[in-house]
């Protein structure tokens, strides 16, 4: 079974709706797009936090958490 990062990673890269540059794309718990970067969410993330994604081509890769039990969803902002 990979590691819970793996699945994140899954997850992640699924998200492929356009967004602007500039506008914050994660968010945790429904604390609005704070984040500049889906990494960012995940490094101050909790453990059974949700991570509310914007939509968009998000491009980073090798996102990593020490949080377990994380839900990513659409709709941040």
């Amino acid at each position: 079974m990979p590691p819970r990062g793996s699945i994140v990673l899954t997850v992640a890269s699924l998200l492929t709706i356009p967004v602007a540059a500039d506008a914050g794309v994660a968010g945790i718990s429904g604390g609005g797009c704070t984040h500049s970067s889906i990494q960012s969410a995940l490094s101050a993330a909790k453990n059974g936090d949700t991570i509310m994604i914007a939509g968009g081509l998000h491009t980073e890769s090798g996102l990593t958490t020490a949080a377990t039990d994380l839900l990513l969803l659409p709709g941040c902002g």
